[in-house]
């Protein structure tokens, strides 16, 4: 009994022996340049300390503390922005007696998040893997993006199905083959300015006792635009528009108005084309002119329209020039507004 428990002992010392030198193993030392940010909110030193943790989480290196590296930059009056070719990020490598040494780009391109990672061997100077990832810009999302990245370039597992849904092409390829999976929809406040032309100017300047409104022929816009589509396949989307427009309030006047637009929108220009009936309510003649004197009714015209919708992250901001023509004066406008992308 006594044997088997003098074995039991030598090999757990043998086992706790071997743990404890496999934890002691050094591992290869490992340093981050200053990455290159062009464009995101996050910072030059938020951007490398994240690149930094991600590195460290793997538990594949010895990775050097930015005090080190920073004092490296100091003591060779460095700047940040200056050391970006393999040659500077080589000798920095040498110079601290690192095995390996990691830099990299991060850069926004309008909707799409750039980021290219480089490892190289200080002692060999080989760039020994290099990443290029185009994700979708999403600020909120950047640590993630930057892990999958970091991942790819060091070889460890990646969650393929998470990072596809940031992935820049996909994204993109669905807006077209898979109108679903991403929808564009405008629905949103809006404000502009119209102008009258025309007789229509002139009634509207003269005083009401000539039949006019004394008002400016520029007037302010405000209300609600709200959008159903009806088709969206391929790169077109078919959509009927409802703007519910006041106009006038500048002039302390209220005129409502009601634009029932049949448009078509392109998916990746974000151009569309626009036409249909506006309804308002004026006061004109038996003539059919704009008349102070007259009873108010409920009147109609046709409107066209053109437009293109801006993007910053997922706010979209819609621009719209519209006329609607008459044949005492055309009326021409511009109206833009703000919606929340809707995933």
């Amino acid at each position: 009994m006594k044997y088997f428990n003098k074995l039991a002992l030598i090999t757990l010392l043998f086992l706790g022996t071997q743990s404890f030198a496999q934890n002691n193993q050094k591992l290869p030392l490992l340093g981050v340049a200053y990455i290159d940010v062009q464009g995101v909110e996050l910072s030059q030193n938020e951007i490398t300390s994240i690149v930094r943790i991600e590195i460290e989480k793997l538990q594949k290196f010895e990775v050097v503390d930015r005090y080190e590296i920073d004092n490296y930059y100091k003591a060779n009056n460095l700047d940040k922005n200056s050391c970006m070719s393999k040659t500077c990020v080589l000798k920095a490598g040498k110079d601290l007696n690192l095995d390996f040494i990691v830099s990299g780009t991060v850069e926004k391109i309008g909707r799409m998040l750039a980021i290219s990672m480089r490892q190289y061997n200080v002692k060999s100077g080989i760039q020994e893997a290099a990443v290029v990832k185009e994700y979708i810009y999403e600020p909120m999302e950047l640590q993630s993006l930057l892990r999958f990245s970091i991942e790819t370039l060091l070889g460890a597992p990646v969650n393929k199905e998470l990072e596809s849904l940031y992935m820049f092409q996909k994204h993109e390829s669905d807006l077209i083959d898979k109108p679903n999976v991403r929808k564009l929809n405008l629905s949103g406040p809006r404000f502009g300015v119209s102008f009258a032309t025309g007789n229509n100017a002139l009634i509207l300047q003269k005083q009401k006792s000539e039949g006019g409104f004394n008002m400016s022929p520029m007037m302010t816009q405000f209300g609600y635009h709200r959008e159903l589509r009806y088709l969206n396949t391929g790169n077109v989307m078919a959509l009927v528009e409802f703007f519910g427009m006041i106009g006038g309030m500048e002039q302390q006047k209220f005129i409502p108005s009601l634009s029932v637009v049949n448009g078509f929108r392109w998916k990746k220009s974000k151009w569309e084309v626009g036409f249909g009936p506006t309804f308002n309510i004026q006061q004109r003649n038996s003539a059919g002119q704009l008349d102070s004197r007259a009873v108010a009714s409920l009147t109609s015209s046709w409107v066209f329209a053109l437009g293109k919708t801006f993007t910053s992250g997922n706010l979209n901001i819609p621009v719209n020039l519209y006329t609607i023509p008459n044949r005492e004066g055309w009326t021409v406008g511009l109206s833009m507004g703000w919606s929340i992308e809707k995933q």
